[in-house]
């Protein structure tokens, strides 16, 4: 088991750029639209924690990739049932990606924000 998991701008409930559920990444089986069977699967309310002994997700309404919401009204980079969760991360994706690896790091390290 992983024991903490810290998700940053990731596709947890889907990405907004998956409009229809046809194509490669986005196709229903295993990818990344809202009502996929991989992501039904990974967010199953009997899933909690499937992650790891402590789940974190960082995200920002900014995000350019992953998207802010999908079309099941989701947000997509939101864990339910997550230990904490910082969801006004700045700037873009990769401005996300970039700018919050030390507070990755002190999430691993000490288990909060």
């Amino acid at each position: 088991m992983v024991e903490t998991y810290v998700s940053v701008a990731g596709a947890n409930r889907g990405s907004g750029t998956c409009i229809y559920p046809f194509f490669n990444a986005c196709n229903t089986n295993n990818g990344l639209y809202c009502t996929s069977t991989y992501l039904k699967n990974t967010n199953n309310a009997t899933n909690t924690h499937y992650e790891g002994n402590k789940v974190f997700s960082i995200y920002g309404p900014n995000d350019d990739k992953v998207k802010w919401s999908n079309n099941c009204g989701t947000l997509n980079s939101q864990i339910l049932g997550s230990n904490a969760e910082k969801n006004d991360a700045i700037g873009n994706h990769d401005a996300i990606l970039a700018n919050y690896v030390n507070v990755t790091k002190t999430l691993l390290d000490t288990g909060a924000f």
